[in-house]
């Protein structure tokens, strides 16, 4: 998408990591090195955090907005996924540095080692196998996986299945995988969520 837009306006194209709570935490550096965390009206800290590079440590997002005064945001949980990295960027900034944003922490799938796996990557995988009319990823507590499936008429549920286990065992690092056709799937809450964990955090 970015090269798409890059190459049709003829322009460079930035991203930035914000929140209606927090405002503008961090912003792309010119060197797409990394982002560039606001430290001067943001304080970004994280939650369990786990060091996964020589530099670099995930977490949870907590932020505190240094701001808002009628009603301060004091270490609020966003719910975010982040990396934030310990080094100096190229460009000579000397502002804390911000590696990733993975994701929603509620979406992920968790691994049996504590690891995270991207709730995008697998519903985007599964979203190209025929004979998939709906679906739902639910991590059950054991650590197993269960895909709730609504079958597209006249689908071989065979088929589907073995697609289904096929696709995902690459990404799923060991973890079991069960298949679940249904006529229907439940919604909980307000709004579908197409991948659900629950083991617990």
């Amino acid at each position: 998408m970015r090269k798409r837009i890059q190459d049709t306006f003829h322009c460079e194209v930035y991203d930035q990591y914000s929140t209606v709570e927090l405002g503008n935490i961090a912003w792309e550096c010119p060197t797409h090195t990394a982002y560039h965390i606001n430290a001067d009206s943001v304080v970004l800290e994280l939650k369990n955090p786990r060091r996964v590079g020589r530099s670099t440590v995930e977490g949870e997002a907590l932020g505190t907005c240094l701001y808002r005064h009628a009603t301060p945001v004091i270490r609020y949980l966003t719910g975010d996924v982040v990396r934030q990295r310990n080094d100096e960027c190229p460009c000579g900034r000397g502002l804390p540095l911000l590696e990733s944003v993975e994701g929603r922490l509620v979406d992920f799938i968790v691994a049996k080692d504590g690891s995270f796996i991207s709730p995008y990557v697998l519903a985007t995988v599964l979203q190209n196998i025929v004979g998939i009319k709906q679906f739902k990823i639910v991590q059950r507590r054991d650590y197993a996986i269960e895909v709730q499936t609504i079958a597209a008429d006249k689908a071989d549920l065979e088929k589907v299945a073995l697609a289904i286990e096929s696709t995902l065992t690459p990404l799923t690092r060991g973890l079991q995988i069960k298949v679940l056709f249904t006529d229907s799937i439940e919604v909980k809450g307000a709004k579908f969520r197409l991948v659900e964990s629950q083991v617990p955090k």
